[in-house]
């Protein structure tokens, strides 16, 4: 958060590609018949409402205002 789109997760292949790997393996995203990543909108709405669980309040805001630039 404190780097948001600059952040080393974002330019280290490894852990970036770690972290797709862990999404694929939990099934949150799959990849298609042309080979790019899709998703469900079921799940995404599940893990949202999840999140709500544990994240606080302030850190919510701040990943949404990070995604909906």
């Amino acid at each position: 958060m404190l780097y948001e789109l600059n952040a080393p997760e974002f330019f280290d292949r490894s852990l970036f590609g770690n972290f797709v790997d862990l999404l694929r393996s939990r099934r949150v995203v799959q990849v298609g018949a042309d080979g790019k990543l899709t998703y469900e909108d079921a799940m995404l709405t599940a893990i949202a409402a999840d999140a709500r669980m544990v994240l606080h309040e302030q850190i919510r805001n701040s990943i949404l205002q990070i995604v909906h630039r």
